[in-house]
Protein backbone atom coordinates (compact mmCIF):
# COMPACT_ATOMS: atom_id res chain seq x y z
CA UNK A 1 0.00 0.00 0.00
CA UNK A 2 2.88 2.35 0.77
CA UNK A 3 4.47 1.66 -2.62
CA UNK A 4 1.18 2.34 -4.39
CA UNK A 5 0.68 5.59 -2.47
CA UNK A 6 4.19 6.84 -3.16
CA UNK A 7 4.04 6.00 -6.87
CA UNK A 8 0.80 7.98 -7.09
CA UNK A 9 2.15 11.01 -5.24
CA UNK A 10 3.45 14.38 -6.45
CA UNK A 11 6.79 13.43 -4.89
CA UNK A 12 7.06 10.66 -7.49
CA UNK A 13 6.57 13.27 -10.23
CA UNK A 14 9.31 15.45 -8.77
CA UNK A 15 11.74 12.57 -8.25
CA UNK A 16 11.11 11.12 -11.70
CA UNK A 17 11.47 14.54 -13.30
CA UNK A 18 14.95 14.93 -11.79
CA UNK A 19 15.90 11.49 -13.15
CA UNK A 20 14.48 12.24 -16.60
CA UNK A 21 15.82 15.81 -16.74
CA UNK A 22 19.37 14.53 -16.21
CA UNK A 23 19.02 12.24 -19.22
CA UNK A 24 17.47 14.95 -21.41
CA UNK A 25 19.94 17.59 -20.13
CA UNK A 26 17.19 20.12 -19.48
CA UNK A 27 18.66 23.52 -18.68
CA UNK A 28 17.32 26.96 -17.76
CA UNK A 29 18.21 28.23 -21.22
CA UNK A 30 18.24 25.77 -24.10
CA UNK A 31 18.85 28.08 -27.08
CA UNK A 32 19.23 31.83 -27.69
CA UNK A 33 16.04 33.44 -26.42
CA UNK A 34 14.41 30.07 -25.67
CA UNK A 35 13.50 29.48 -21.97
CA UNK A 36 14.17 25.93 -20.86
CA UNK A 37 11.45 25.89 -18.20
CA UNK A 38 8.78 25.46 -20.89
CA UNK A 39 10.50 22.24 -21.96
CA UNK A 40 10.87 21.13 -18.35
CA UNK A 41 7.22 21.77 -17.54
CA UNK A 42 6.16 19.70 -20.56
CA UNK A 43 8.23 16.75 -19.36
CA UNK A 44 6.93 17.14 -15.80
CA UNK A 45 3.31 17.19 -16.95
CA UNK A 46 3.91 14.10 -19.11
CA UNK A 47 5.16 12.27 -16.02
CA UNK A 48 2.23 13.52 -13.92
CA UNK A 49 -0.26 12.34 -16.55
CA UNK A 50 1.35 8.90 -16.71
CA UNK A 51 2.30 9.15 -20.38
CA UNK A 52 3.80 5.78 -21.38
CA UNK A 53 7.52 5.96 -22.02
CA UNK A 54 7.27 4.98 -25.68
CA UNK A 55 4.65 7.66 -26.35
CA UNK A 56 6.72 10.27 -24.50
CA UNK A 57 9.71 9.48 -26.70
CA UNK A 58 7.61 9.56 -29.88
CA UNK A 59 6.25 13.00 -28.97
CA UNK A 60 9.75 14.31 -28.33
CA UNK A 61 11.11 12.92 -31.59
CA UNK A 62 8.25 14.30 -33.70
CA UNK A 63 7.76 17.61 -31.83
CA UNK A 64 7.14 20.75 -33.89
CA UNK A 65 5.67 24.22 -33.45
CA UNK A 66 6.34 27.05 -31.03
CA UNK A 67 8.03 26.34 -27.70
CA UNK A 68 5.35 28.21 -25.76
CA UNK A 69 2.67 26.08 -27.44
CA UNK A 70 4.47 22.71 -27.38
CA UNK A 71 7.23 22.41 -24.81
CA UNK A 72 8.39 19.12 -26.37
CA UNK A 73 10.21 21.06 -29.12
CA UNK A 74 12.77 21.86 -26.42
CA UNK A 75 14.14 18.39 -27.19
CA UNK A 76 15.53 19.78 -30.47
CA UNK A 77 16.26 23.29 -29.21
CA UNK A 78 18.53 21.78 -26.54
CA UNK A 79 20.95 20.72 -29.27
CA UNK A 80 20.20 23.46 -31.79
CA UNK A 81 22.91 23.58 -34.45
CA UNK A 82 24.40 20.24 -33.33
CA UNK A 83 22.46 17.59 -35.29
CA UNK A 84 25.22 14.97 -35.11
CA UNK A 85 25.67 15.33 -31.36
CA UNK A 86 21.88 15.34 -30.99
CA UNK A 87 21.65 11.91 -32.61
CA UNK A 88 24.51 10.59 -30.48
CA UNK A 89 22.81 11.80 -27.31
CA UNK A 90 19.37 10.41 -28.10
CA UNK A 91 20.80 7.02 -29.05
CA UNK A 92 22.60 6.80 -25.71
CA UNK A 93 19.49 7.80 -23.72
CA UNK A 94 16.74 5.95 -25.61
CA UNK A 95 18.58 2.89 -26.94
CA UNK A 96 21.54 2.60 -24.56
CA UNK A 97 23.85 2.64 -27.58
CA UNK A 98 26.99 4.71 -27.97
CA UNK A 99 27.47 5.75 -31.58
CA UNK A 100 29.43 9.00 -31.19
CA UNK A 101 32.67 7.40 -32.39
CA UNK A 102 31.03 6.83 -35.78
CA UNK A 103 30.56 10.58 -36.30
CA UNK A 104 34.15 10.74 -37.55
CA UNK A 105 35.12 7.16 -38.41
CA UNK A 106 33.88 3.58 -38.28
CA UNK A 107 33.20 2.49 -34.71
CA UNK A 108 36.24 0.62 -33.33
CA UNK A 109 34.29 -1.84 -31.13
CA UNK A 110 30.77 -2.00 -32.60
CA UNK A 111 29.47 -3.07 -36.04
CA UNK A 112 28.56 0.59 -36.80
CA UNK A 113 30.22 2.47 -39.65
CA UNK A 114 30.39 6.21 -40.29
CA UNK A 115 28.02 5.62 -43.19
CA UNK A 116 25.57 3.96 -40.79
CA UNK A 117 25.71 6.96 -38.48
CA UNK A 118 25.06 9.49 -41.24
CA UNK A 119 22.18 7.47 -42.66
CA UNK A 120 20.62 7.32 -39.19
CA UNK A 121 21.09 11.06 -38.53
CA UNK A 122 19.45 11.85 -41.87
CA UNK A 123 16.08 11.12 -40.22
CA UNK A 124 16.30 14.16 -37.90
CA UNK A 125 18.77 16.37 -39.74
CA UNK A 126 16.17 18.62 -41.40
CA UNK A 127 14.72 20.00 -38.14
CA UNK A 128 15.23 23.76 -37.76
CA UNK A 129 14.05 26.62 -35.53
CA UNK A 130 12.88 29.30 -37.96
CA UNK A 131 11.33 32.72 -38.07
CA UNK A 132 10.07 34.58 -41.13
CA UNK A 133 12.24 36.95 -43.13
CA UNK A 134 10.89 40.10 -41.46
CA UNK A 135 12.05 38.91 -38.07
CA UNK A 136 8.66 38.61 -36.39
CA UNK A 137 5.45 36.66 -36.67
CA UNK A 138 2.17 38.42 -37.43
CA UNK A 139 0.47 35.40 -35.92
CA UNK A 140 2.09 35.72 -32.50
CA UNK A 141 3.61 39.19 -32.09
CA UNK A 142 1.20 41.48 -33.92
CA UNK A 143 2.50 44.57 -32.10
CA UNK A 144 6.15 43.99 -32.97
CA UNK A 145 6.40 46.86 -35.46
CA UNK A 146 4.61 49.17 -33.06
CA UNK A 147 7.01 48.18 -30.27
CA UNK A 148 10.00 48.87 -32.49
CA UNK A 149 8.62 52.29 -33.46
CA UNK A 150 7.97 53.29 -29.87
CA UNK A 151 11.42 52.21 -28.74
CA UNK A 152 12.97 54.22 -31.55
CA UNK A 153 10.84 57.31 -30.78
CA UNK A 154 11.84 57.30 -27.13
CA UNK A 155 15.49 56.68 -27.98
CA UNK A 156 15.39 53.65 -25.68
CA UNK A 157 18.70 52.53 -24.20
CA UNK A 158 20.25 49.33 -25.47
CA UNK A 159 19.39 47.45 -22.27
CA UNK A 160 15.67 48.13 -22.74
CA UNK A 161 15.74 47.22 -26.43
CA UNK A 162 17.54 43.96 -25.63
CA UNK A 163 15.07 43.17 -22.87
CA UNK A 164 12.07 43.63 -25.18
CA UNK A 165 13.75 41.55 -27.85
CA UNK A 166 14.46 38.68 -25.42
CA UNK A 167 10.91 38.81 -24.06
CA UNK A 168 9.35 38.32 -27.47
CA UNK A 169 12.02 36.21 -29.18
CA UNK A 170 10.66 32.79 -28.22
CA UNK A 171 7.25 33.78 -29.61
CA UNK A 172 8.72 34.26 -33.08
CA UNK A 173 10.57 31.04 -33.72
CA UNK A 174 8.89 27.87 -34.92
CA UNK A 175 10.50 24.44 -34.86
CA UNK A 176 9.68 22.53 -38.04
CA UNK A 177 11.04 20.20 -40.71
CA UNK A 178 12.93 21.55 -43.70
CA UNK A 179 14.09 19.97 -46.93
CA UNK A 180 17.74 20.14 -45.83
CA UNK A 181 19.54 16.83 -46.28
CA UNK A 182 22.64 15.57 -44.57
CA UNK A 183 25.62 14.98 -46.85
CA UNK A 184 28.62 12.78 -46.20
CA UNK A 185 31.75 14.70 -45.14
CA UNK A 186 34.57 15.43 -47.55
CA UNK A 187 36.85 13.48 -45.21
CA UNK A 188 34.95 10.18 -45.52
CA UNK A 189 37.84 7.73 -45.74
CA UNK A 190 35.85 4.50 -45.82
CA UNK A 191 33.88 5.42 -48.94
CA UNK A 192 35.47 8.27 -50.95
CA UNK A 193 32.73 7.97 -53.59
CA UNK A 194 30.15 9.06 -51.00
CA UNK A 195 31.86 12.36 -50.20
CA UNK A 196 29.48 15.29 -50.64
CA UNK A 197 26.50 13.09 -51.54
CA UNK A 198 23.23 13.06 -49.58
CA UNK A 199 22.84 10.34 -46.97
CA UNK A 200 19.97 7.94 -47.54
CA UNK A 201 17.64 7.01 -44.68
CA UNK A 202 18.60 3.76 -42.97
CA UNK A 203 18.27 2.33 -39.45
CA UNK A 204 21.01 0.55 -37.50
CA UNK A 205 19.21 -2.65 -36.52
CA UNK A 206 15.76 -4.16 -36.28
CA UNK A 207 13.05 -3.20 -38.75
CA UNK A 208 13.63 -0.87 -41.65
CA UNK A 209 11.96 2.57 -41.55
CA UNK A 210 11.34 3.77 -45.12
CA UNK A 211 10.41 7.46 -45.30
CA UNK A 212 10.59 10.63 -47.36
CA UNK A 213 10.95 14.32 -46.47
CA UNK A 214 7.33 14.51 -45.31
CA UNK A 215 7.53 11.81 -42.64
CA UNK A 216 11.18 11.25 -41.78
CA UNK A 217 10.85 11.88 -38.05
CA UNK A 218 7.59 9.98 -37.69
CA UNK A 219 9.12 6.91 -39.32
CA UNK A 220 12.23 7.24 -37.15
CA UNK A 221 10.15 7.55 -33.95
CA UNK A 222 8.06 4.50 -34.83
CA UNK A 223 11.21 2.47 -35.51
CA UNK A 224 12.98 3.56 -32.33
CA UNK A 225 10.06 2.80 -29.98
CA UNK A 226 8.80 -0.32 -31.73
CA UNK A 227 8.46 -3.43 -29.51
CA UNK A 228 10.48 -5.15 -32.25
CA UNK A 229 13.40 -2.79 -31.73
CA UNK A 230 15.88 -4.99 -29.85
CA UNK A 231 17.13 -2.18 -27.60
CA UNK A 232 14.35 0.26 -26.70
CA UNK A 233 12.58 -1.81 -24.02
CA UNK A 234 15.86 -3.45 -22.98
CA UNK A 235 17.53 -0.08 -22.38
CA UNK A 236 14.59 1.31 -20.38
CA UNK A 237 14.23 -1.85 -18.28
CA UNK A 238 17.93 -1.71 -17.42
CA UNK A 239 17.80 1.99 -16.54
CA UNK A 240 14.75 1.54 -14.30
CA UNK A 241 16.40 -1.44 -12.60
CA UNK A 242 19.42 0.78 -11.92
CA UNK A 243 17.15 3.52 -10.60
CA UNK A 244 15.71 1.10 -8.04
CA UNK A 245 18.71 -1.08 -7.17
CA UNK A 246 21.54 1.41 -7.70
CA UNK A 247 23.35 -0.68 -10.31
CA UNK A 248 22.24 -1.78 -13.76
CA UNK A 249 22.28 -5.34 -15.03
CA UNK A 250 24.31 -3.77 -17.87
CA UNK A 251 26.89 -1.20 -16.86
CA UNK A 252 27.38 1.41 -18.07
CA UNK A 253 23.70 1.81 -18.92
CA UNK A 254 24.56 3.30 -22.31
CA UNK A 255 26.73 0.32 -23.15
CA UNK A 256 24.23 -2.13 -24.68
CA UNK A 257 25.97 -4.16 -27.32
CA UNK A 258 25.50 -7.37 -29.31
CA UNK A 259 28.68 -8.51 -27.57
CA UNK A 260 27.23 -8.17 -24.03
CA UNK A 261 28.51 -10.73 -21.53
CA UNK A 262 25.70 -10.51 -18.98
CA UNK A 263 25.71 -12.11 -15.54
CA UNK A 264 21.89 -12.28 -15.53
CA UNK A 265 20.74 -12.55 -19.17
CA UNK A 266 17.48 -14.39 -18.36
CA UNK A 267 16.50 -11.72 -15.83
CA UNK A 268 17.07 -8.85 -18.26
CA UNK A 269 15.09 -10.70 -20.93
CA UNK A 270 12.23 -11.21 -18.45
CA UNK A 271 12.28 -7.53 -17.43
CA UNK A 272 12.26 -6.45 -21.07
CA UNK A 273 9.22 -8.60 -21.83
CA UNK A 274 7.49 -7.40 -18.66
CA UNK A 275 7.98 -3.72 -19.53
CA UNK A 276 6.68 -4.24 -23.06
CA UNK A 277 3.73 -6.23 -21.69
CA UNK A 278 2.90 -3.30 -19.40
CA UNK A 279 2.84 -1.06 -22.50
CA UNK A 280 5.82 0.92 -21.20
CA UNK A 281 3.98 2.15 -18.10
CA UNK A 282 6.95 3.12 -15.91
CA UNK A 283 4.89 3.36 -12.69
CA UNK A 284 3.54 -0.16 -13.18
CA UNK A 285 7.02 -1.50 -13.93
CA UNK A 286 8.52 0.20 -10.87
CA UNK A 287 5.73 -1.33 -8.78
CA UNK A 288 6.89 -4.75 -9.97
CA UNK A 289 10.49 -4.07 -8.93
CA UNK A 290 9.64 -2.40 -5.61
CA UNK A 291 7.37 -5.29 -4.54
CA UNK A 292 10.04 -7.95 -5.05
CA UNK A 293 11.67 -9.84 -2.21
CA UNK A 294 14.99 -8.75 -3.71
CA UNK A 295 14.23 -5.06 -3.18
CA UNK A 296 13.15 -5.83 0.39
CA UNK A 297 16.40 -7.69 1.07
CA UNK A 298 19.22 -6.17 3.06
CA UNK A 299 21.87 -4.43 1.02
CA UNK A 300 25.54 -5.32 1.14
CA UNK A 301 27.74 -2.26 1.38
CA UNK A 302 30.83 -4.04 0.07
CA UNK A 303 31.36 -4.65 -3.63
CA UNK A 304 31.77 -8.20 -4.86
CA UNK A 305 35.41 -9.34 -4.78
CA UNK A 306 37.25 -8.72 -8.02
CA UNK A 307 37.11 -11.64 -10.40
CA UNK A 308 33.97 -13.14 -8.87
CA UNK A 309 30.45 -13.18 -10.25
CA UNK A 310 28.27 -10.64 -8.39
CA UNK A 311 25.14 -12.19 -6.91
CA UNK A 312 21.73 -10.55 -6.97
CA UNK A 313 21.27 -8.62 -3.75
CA UNK A 314 19.24 -5.80 -2.28
CA UNK A 315 19.65 -2.17 -3.32
CA UNK A 316 23.17 -0.77 -3.36
CA UNK A 317 23.79 1.43 -0.33
CA UNK A 318 23.55 5.06 -1.48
Amino acid sequence: RLITALLGSEAYVSHTYNWRADQLRIASRIAPGQPGWLYGEWVKEAIRAGLPADELVRRLLTAEGYLWDNGAVGFYLRDLGMPLDHMSNLMRVFLGTRVECAQCHDHPSEPITQKDFYQLTAYTYGVANLRNASGYSNENVREWRELQARLKAMDAPAALRDSVSRTTSYLKRRTTDTAHRLVFPDTDAADPAARGTAAELHTLFGDEAPADESNRRKAFAEWLTSPRNPRFARNLANRLWRRVFGQGLVEPVDGLSPFDQLEQPALLDFLTRTLAGLRFDERAFLAVLLNTELYAAAAEAADAPEGTTPVLRGPVVR
